[in-house]
């Protein structure tokens, strides 16, 4: 092979090789875009099921009788720990038969 076979080979092939790399970049673009909807959409998600089980949990807690339902705005986590307060939920919900 002379030299300008070998040239007009690799001249040849530039535009295929240039072509793979834009594609290839592309792909990564397309993915990583795609790829932070999906998190904006399970943020957004996870956000709707929060709100969601704090309305259960509050319905359930007014239900079962509880009167002071003020410290619920503030302490949601330590409010279920109270032991009357589980008691009062499980007398409501009764036993897991």
């Amino acid at each position: 092979m002379s030299g300008v076979e070998i040239a007009g080979a690799v001249l040849g092939a530039l535009p295929v090789l240039i072509e793979a790399v834009v594609d290839l970049y592309k792909n990564r673009v397309r993915f990583a875009l795609q790829k932070r909807q999906y998190v904006a959409k399970l943020a957004r998600s996870l956000f709707f099921q929060k709100q969601i089980l704090e309305k259960i949990v509050r319905s359930l807690i007014i239900a079962s009788g509880c009167e002071d339902i003020s410290l619920l705005d503030e302490v949601q986590l330590e409010y279920s720990t109270d032991p009357a307060i589980q008691e009062q939920e499980q007398d409501f919900l009764g036993d897991e038969e």
